[in-house]
């Protein structure tokens, strides 16, 4: 099984800008290549949808980070809990089209 990467708000929030730094570079790649590896979580996924003014980027961005697998960010030591089933590759290749929002 691959390593699952559990990919911050502030790395999506700069892909979704548009920003150039290695983190972003690193998603931009994952998704170009259809990685299914990529963890969403609740929490970064409503941190990420706040900052959206428009309903049609925030729709968008909505169901992109959708296609991931997302798990419930509780305290519980350094555990996540509550993994749903992964996404394909093609559900990535899917997302990698928003990339220019």
């Amino acid at each position: 099984m691959a390593n699952l990467v559990l990919v911050d708000s502030s790395v999506w929030i700069d892909h979704f800008n548009g920003a150039v730094n290695p983190q972003v570079e690193w998603l931009r790649a994952a998704l170009d290549n259809g990685e299914d590896d990529i963890l969403g979580g609740d929490l970064i996924t409503q941190e990420v949808l706040q900052g959206f003014r428009l309903d049609k980027y925030f729709s968008q961005a909505e169901r992109a980070l959708a296609l991931f697998p997302c798990v419930a960010l509780r305290w519980a030591g350094a555990r996540t809990a509550l993994l749903l089933p992964p996404c394909t590759a093609a559900c990535a290749r899917e997302a990698s089209r928003f990339a220019s929002l």
